[in-house]
């Protein structure tokens, strides 16, 4: 089911602000620009930390039981 969803959306981007949420106690958050794209085999995600560009990258993984 949830393939499905993401089949439909292959090709689309989104891009906005993000928060990062780095302090051990949860009480500071930074913001940062950030980006998302889907694509057939897997989600590509950008965003920056104190200037510094840094990406990701969520690959779909199959398992097959041969026993």
């Amino acid at each position: 089911m949830a393939t499905q969803r993401l089949t439909r959306l292959v090709g689309t981007e989104w891009t906005g602000r993000g928060e990062l949420w780095l302090d051990p106690e949860g009480n500071n958050v930074d913001r940062c620009d950030c980006a998302l794209q889907i694509e057939t085999d897997a989600l590509h995600y950008s965003w920056s930390y104190e200037g510094q560009s840094q990406e990701g990258r969520a690959v779909r993984m199959t398992y097959t039981r041969t026993d």
